[in-house]
């Protein structure tokens, strides 16, 4: 049994009852030997009361049972909702693909800096802005880092390989300004 930090030590080991009193024993011996186990209950209850701070009185064991309810989520409050990411599955797919893009034309020679010219390019350079990296933590001054780092995270990502079939459709059907079109449009107003 883990020891809980903290508790008094009866309430870190199991309860030791007093021998059951044999099958021929008469009433009254039995109705003081469960005294005596009742007495050990109660012992162990007020200990424990009291190793939550909650002192003996009326709602003593109302305050008990809501301090050890508090343990299980149903009785928790809900944590606050957080703010939404900006990086939707749209944006991370297009992401992957447009850095892939860079680098195939010959733009750019890897991620690293394929992430520096998108960054500075738009819609790119506003949303890193509004995002404010949105959670990526960089200790480089470089401003393609955030997308360098979502590239790396999503690259193999189902959305990724959903938004690159979409790319090669447009470029199959000689259709790229609608792709382009739809990168406008995937950013949030």
């Amino acid at each position: 049994m883990k020891k809980r930090p903290g508790l008094p030590k009866e309430l870190t080991g199991f309860i030791e009852y007093p021998p059951m009193p044999g099958l021929l024993a008469g009433d009254d011996t039995i109705s003081q030997w469960s005294a005596q186990c009742a007495s050990i209950k109660v012992g162990k209850l007020m200990a424990l009361a009291e190793s939550y701070g909650i002192e003996s009185g009326a709602n003593q064991w109302y305050q008990l049972a809501a301090k050890l309810a508090e343990e299980f989520p149903g009785f928790q409050p809900k944590p606050a909702a957080k703010r939404p990411s900006r990086w939707t599955d749209i944006i991370q797919g297009v992401l992957v693909v447009e850095l892939e893009r860079l680098i195939k034309n010959g733009e750019a020679e890897n991620a690293t800096t394929a992430a520096r010219l998108l960054s500075r390019r738009e819609p790119w350079m506003q949303f890193l802005e509004e995002a404010a990296w949105d959670g990526i933590k960089s200790v480089s001054p470089d401003s393609g880092e955030p997308l360098r780092v979502k590239y790396s995270k999503n690259r193999n990502s189902f959305w990724a390989r959903i938004y690159r079939d979409a790319f090669n459709y447009h470029v199959l059907t000689n259709t790229i300004d609608e792709w382009d079109d739809f990168v406008r449009q995937a950013f949030p107003a």
